[in-house]
């Protein structure tokens, strides 16, 4: 399930900010299309360091507020959608870091029923 959980789960946050955040989904895309080629939720599972640098900057460099903001828009759907609210703060420790491998592999994991952290 871990490439087709995926697919759902982009789905899902997809649909989450476009209900939730109504424009702020176009705002984001064309932000990750000028910078990065993409829309926004595929840069998130892609590479979500990229978007959580391009947050940062927008919000310029005010770290917590950037760190409110993805968690508010990425982190919170991802983990409600696994209902594993307890990964919040380490899928954006891991996105802060760079570590974007992690995060895609510990949101495979999940996926799949795993439940290492």
């Amino acid at each position: 399930m871990g490439e087709n959980g995926l697919l759902h789960l982009k789905s899902y946050v997809q649909d989450y900010l476009s209900k939730r955040m109504p424009g702020m989904l176009s705002f984001l895309n064309m932000l990750c299309f000028i910078n990065h080629g993409s829309d926004c939720v595929s840069l998130l599972f892609k590479s979500p360091s990229k978007l959580y640098l391009l947050l940062l900057n927008q919000y310029r460099f005010d770290t917590a507020t950037a760190d409110y903001a993805f968690t508010l828009m990425f982190i919170n759907p991802i983990v409600g959608y696994l209902r594993k609210p307890e990964l919040a703060q380490h899928l954006l420790e891991l996105v802060k870091s760079g570590r974007d491998a992690d995060f895609t592999r510990l949101l495979k994991t999940h996926l799949t029923g795993g439940t290492s952290a």
